[in-house]
């Protein structure tokens, strides 16, 4: 599975933390830095579709995390030690972690970035994973046309 690194408005030495990070993890890429917006919107498209992980330097993580979430596929967390981001990202299945990367020294952001695109990726809990099919037997329901009691 693909692995990106990318940042979206951090602080100035976070792009040479992104590239310290993609040369740690072999075959990663980097996106370049933007805003919050936009590296939501990439992520939001390649990371269902690619079954992609990535790590994300934000300067304000909860925003970004909750940015990415917005959209179908995405299971983004965060947090502010390597432990309670490792275990929050195993139990939802997460494939968008997201940090402050004054929180973490450089080293250890390495360490979570190895330990992200080297892990088994697992399911996601049931309550996070998509709706399989309307009540009555057809597709999800933003996209069926019957007019059961859900729609």
């Amino acid at each position: 599975f693909p692995f990106v690194v990318a940042s979206a408005e951090a602080w100035a030495d976070a792009q040479a933390r992104a590239a310290a990070i993609s040369r740690a993890v072999p075959l990663s890429r980097r996106l370049p830095a933007t805003g919050l917006a936009d590296v939501a919107a990439t992520l939001a498209l390649d990371l269902p579709r690619d079954g992609g992980r990535a790590l994300v330097l934000a300067g304000r993580p909860h925003a970004a995390v909750a940015l990415a979430n917005r959209s179908p596929g995405s299971r983004a967390v965060t947090a502010r030690d390597t432990a309670t981001l490792l275990a929050a990202a195993a139990e939802c299945a997460a494939n968008l972690v997201v940090v402050a990367p004054r929180d973490f020294s450089a080293v250890a952001l390495e360490r979570v970035a190895v330990a992200l695109a080297t892990r088994p990726a697992g399911a996601p809990p049931a309550e996070l994973a998509p709706p399989a099919a309307c009540p009555c037997g057809g597709p999800a329901p933003a996209s069926c046309a019957c007019t059961c009691p859900p729609h």
